[in-house]
């Protein structure tokens, strides 16, 4: 590997706040299997950014949400929040982690308590994170914050009484009680309408810029990533297999997983992007993404089941980083087929640690 590295396209926006540097997790399943569900994967969240995870459910990006947010721990690799390396291991250190870093998960409904009201859910936040503040007037400025006005007409309601999105404004105005200066998205807008999911990735966009915090979307939907993230990480079986500026990334995808990713778009312009028949075929040829139970950590390509472009050295060899440009890179042996006008026939490995 050389040492030259892909720098993110999040990095113009602020210094760095969370780095993930080689994270691995592996569960053992019994029998002497384990699952490998997260490979080697390194970025950055930078402040005052959007950095959108992008991947079909079981790629490993709620893994990864988890072990950002402290909730397992990886198996290698570290995590390090302002250059810090992050320890949580007492509950103590947990809290104080949990305040920094906070979590909003893809179920508005679950992750409120049906018996309490809207101001109860605000308030304890408050009372946890910022002692000593006039709680009354902190969560009258949250619920103004996430756009729920007027605050008087929706404290005193309860989750069954809100809609969806609704609901996810007050998990937002709970996270934010805390003075985060990560904030994890799971999917905040796959369980609501249509309607209303611009609504909400507006609301986040204006948190971003307004308080300045590092947010980390996970998504299947590429479409809404190209609108509102600066870097898009593309992952597949546990491995980022690429990266780079959003429109660059949805509008030029490189990676074939990508392009399947892109062509199955629901965006109206199919993201401006026409893509080879051969990725689009790949899709339906009956072939299933691999167990990564079953796939060695060190064997082969995990999209050489699907991939259109796949040869012998796919199914053996785990693809090196080929650096496309200084912001962007994608892990795999055929991109010179695969994306032709995008990278030549030449091959420079890469480290894909965020700079």
């Amino acid at each position: 590997m050389s040492d030259a590295v892909v720098i993110s396209a999040a990095a113009a926006r602020g210094a760095l706040a969370l780095e993930a540097i080689g994270v691995t997790k592996d569960f053992r399943l019994g029998k002497g299997k384990t699952l490998h569900a997260l490979r080697d994967a390194s970025f950055g969240l930078y402040y005052s950014s959007v950095v959108a995870l992008v991947g079909e459910s079981g790629s490993g990006k709620s893994t990864v949400a988890r072990l950002i947010a402290g909730q397992s721990q990886p198996t290698s690799g570290a995590i390090r929040l302002d250059g810090n390396p992050v320890e949580v291991a007492s509950q103590k250190a947990f809290r104080r982690y949990k305040s920094e870093v906070q979590y909003v998960f893809q179920d508005p409904f679950s992750s409120l308590n049906p018996v309490h009201t809207v101001k109860y859910h605000i308030s304890r936040s408050v009372r946890l994170h910022q002692p000593g503040a006039d709680v009354d007037k902190t969560v009258d400025a949250l619920i103004k914050q996430v756009r729920l006005t007027p605050a008087e007409q929706f404290l005193p309601k309860y989750p069954h009484e809100l809609s969806g999105g609704q609901r996810q404004r007050v998990s937002f105005a709970r996270a934010l009680a805390a003075k985060p200066k990560v904030l994890l998205a799971d999917e905040p807008v796959s369980m609501l309408d249509v309607s209303i999911r611009l609504e909400i990735l507006s609301l986040l966009d204006d948190l971003r810029k307004n308080l300045g915090i590092a947010l980390l979307y996970i998504t299947h939907d590429i479409a809404s990533a190209r609108y509102f993230a600066d870097e898009v990480l593309v992952m597949f079986a546990g491995q980022i297999v690429e990266r780079g500026p959003a429109e660059e990334v949805t509008q030029h995808p490189a990676h074939p997983y990508t392009q399947l990713l892109v062509d199955s778009s629901p965006d109206p312009d199919n993201l401006g992007s026409v893509l080879r028949g051969g990725a689009r075929r790949a899709e339906g040829d009956g072939a299933d993404a691999p167990r990564r139970s079953e796939r060695p950590a060190t064997e082969g390509c995990p999209f050489s089941t699907r991939c259109p472009f796949v040869e012998d050295r796919c199914r053996r060899d785990v693809p090196e980083v080929l650096q496309i440009s200084a912001t962007r890179g994608a892990a795999c042996w055929r991109l010179d087929v695969a994306a032709p006008g995008l990278v030549s026939g030449s091959r420079n490995g890469t480290s894909t640690t965020a700079g």
